[in-house]
């Protein structure tokens, strides 16, 4: 049976009605001591309803967020993925000889502190070090060539280090990411080895965020999968993320015994635009770019195309916008085997 709620005016109409029937009353001033209270609990009511509303809601896996989301996705075997520490290599110079300990921290641009998690010495000027993020998320994902420094100096070590990359730290599964699995599990119901099955493997580990299945991607009896991270800015898992999600596919509990599964990550490809704007002002180029944004990633697949006439819509329906000519690309945005697009540069001008 629907529950339907009442507006406040008929909650406070029934509450009248039920005092003047149990006192005997033709009427109820207002206002009066006993409309006041009426009035209170009946909002006191209407908040009960508002909260049986949501709950109700919240109780069907379509809408559920939070606790109740996490718990239904525990019903059937999902758990939400925790948040994942970053990790990469970092040189030091300095003396030779100079032996840096483990656990040494170091600071990095973006203000998260890492330590090293061995112990190197200095051999023909330079240390290679792995280190670990102290801080989980994607907020510890440095891109290469980031600066870094020692955050307690060492004796004949440069303060100053540098790195090839820091990456593999991604947040704590969105409700939407959690929500999408457990649909996903729901409506497909396991079959060993489908389509669904091996994206459904791919997206239970941490930090991967979408993959795409590709049936018989290097002939007969193969599976290619593509796995993208949840971190715009680092969309490539790196080889160590792609490792666990292969092993995780190979768990002879999963993988057909048949199949030749290989997991990768993509080659991310920056597209980038050349757009003449009528106005041309921020807010006008701010509402384009976060268009384009959405439709690169809602398009996205590997090997796939961008329709310029897509394209052109999203800039089109920017909010603000009253004419544009996108000046490049021109036609079709097609990538190869193995690509996906990411938003890159816009260069903006006024339409004349």
């Amino acid at each position: 049976m629907a529950i339907t709620k009442p507006t406040i005016a008929e909650i406070k109409a029934r509450q009248i009605a039920d005092i003047q029937a149990k006192l005997g009353l033709a009427e109820i001033q207002d206002p009066s001591y006993l409309r006041s209270i009426s009035d209170a609990v009946a909002g006191s009511n209407y908040l009960l309803y508002s909260y049986i509303e949501e709950l109700s809601k919240l109780s069907i896996p379509v809408f559920s967020t939070g606790e109740i989301l996490t718990s239904w996705a525990d019903t059937f075997g999902l758990s939400r993925n925790a948040a994942s520490f970053a990790v990469g290599n970092v040189t030091l110079t300095g003396t030779d000889g100079v032996v840096i300990p483990a656990n040494t921290n170091i600071i990095g641009s973006n203000n998260i502190t890492y330590k090293t998690t061995t112990t190197v010495t200095i051999v023909s000027g330079t240390a290679t070090v792995a280190v670990i993020s102290l801080t989980a998320g994607i907020a510890g994902n440095l891109s290469s060539g980031s600066s870094m420094n020692l955050i307690n100096p060492i004796t004949d070590v440069n303060s100053t280090v540098t790195t090839t990359g820091i990456n593999g730290g991604s947040d704590t599964e969105s409700d939407a990411d959690l929500r999408y699995r457990l649909l996903q599990r729901i409506q497909n119901a396991p079959q060993g080895g489908s389509v669904v099955d091996y994206e459904r493997w791919a997206l239970a580990i941490s930090g991967i965020s979408k993959a795409w299945v590709i049936p018989e991607g290097g002939g007969p009896g193969t599976v290619y999968i593509y796995c993208v991270t949840n971190d715009e800015d680092n969309l490539a898992p790196s080889s160590a993320k792609i490792l666990e999600v292969q092993n995780y596919i190979d768990d002879v509990t999963r993988r057909p015994v048949t199949a030749n599964v290989t997991v990768f990550a993509p080659t991310v490809v920056n597209i980038d635009f050349e757009i003449a704007l009528n106005p041309n002002t921020t807010a006008v180029q701010e509402s384009v770019t976060a268009n384009l944004k959405d439709l690169l990633i809602r398009d996205r697949y590997p090997g796939g195309t961008y329709l310029i006439s897509r394209i052109r819509e999203n800039v089109s329906t920017a909010a603000g916008e009253s004419d544009n000519n996108v000046i490049s690309p021109t036609a079709n945005v097609t990538l190869q085997t193995g690509e996906i697009g990411k938003l890159g540069t816009i260069t903006f001008s006024t339409l004349s």
